[in-house]
């Protein structure tokens, strides 16, 4: 059969699919308290717009001079050179890059707090046991715009290692629709459809084999978001050898581990 010469893609491969059977597969939405874990203020001192809605963004002044510019350059503002030239992503990246934060207490605070969330939100909720985790979560700022933020895709397109979940939230105070990210449900199940969620509510999906995409933010609402990857430790390769983008997907480069101390 002429079928049977045809490569097998990661989705198709249940060698690239660590998690069957766990139940880590399939979306779940989950609630959390964000007295305890209060990451729209920690994102917005870092972001440097305590006061302003998260959902507000977009008519910053810094805002609307990037969009302008989006506009004329025709940048898809949630990637390529748009992503880059975000003014609030670019803040958040400056944030990451500083050459010691040991001293700084805002970064001590993000830290503290990932941690915490990992280790007592996570961990319960992946089996209970270590988890390997995203050592600098991932944000999003999605201002309204005519302009398609990224492509459809799987994480493993980018070498992610196979057993990563994504735990994804709002930080502005909801998403939904075209602000929001759209996923299916399980691998293959192409049953597209937005996380409509509020603040304090968080959506475990399986990124790596799950499909998911962005459409063009229709509504008048920035869309601010954190994605957060996780491994439980029984299914982590130490291994791992792929590469992306000068990121090494080993603990020490990517990852930490919430069995180790509070990180500087």
């Amino acid at each position: 059969d002429a079928r049977l010469a045809l490569p097998m893609t990661a989705r198709e491969n249940s060698e690239t699919r660590p998690l069957r059977g766990t139940g880590l597969e399939e979306e779940t939405t989950f609630e959390y308290d964000v007295r305890l874990y209060p990451w729209k203020e920690v994102v917005g001192a870092i972001l440097g717009v305590e006061g302003t809605p998260l959902e507000d963004l977009h008519k910053t002044e810094e805002a609307k001079a990037h969009l302008d510019e989006a506009g004329v350059k025709k940048f898809q503002q949630g990637w390529g050179p748009g992503r880059r030239e975000n003014p609030f992503l670019r803040r958040w990246k400056r944030f990451w890059c500083r050459g010691s934060t040991i001293h700084d207490p805002l970064a001590k605070r993000f830290n503290a707090l990932l941690r915490r969330f990992v280790k007592d939100f996570i961990s319960p909720r992946m089996g209970d046991e270590t988890i390997i985790y995203q050592k600098e979560p991932t944000l999003r700022v999605v201002f309204p715009s005519p302009y398609v933020p990224g492509k459809r895709h799987t994480d493993s397109e980018y070498h992610h290692q196979p057993a990563e979940v994504n735990w994804w939230f709002p930080v502005s105070s909801r998403v939904w629709g075209s602000n929001s990210l759209w996923v299916e449900s399980e691998p293959g199940k192409n049953d597209f459809h937005s996380l409509d969620l509020s603040y304090g509510e968080v959506c475990r999906f399986y990124g790596n084999q799950c499909l998911h995409y962005c459409e063009p933010n229709a509504t008048n609402y920035t869309r601010v978001s954190i994605d957060l990857r996780a491994i439980p430790l029984s299914k982590f390769d130490p291994t791992y050898s792929h590469r992306c983008d000068y990121v090494t997907f080993r603990l020490g480069g990517y990852y930490l581990s919430s069995a180790e101390g509070e990180p500087e």
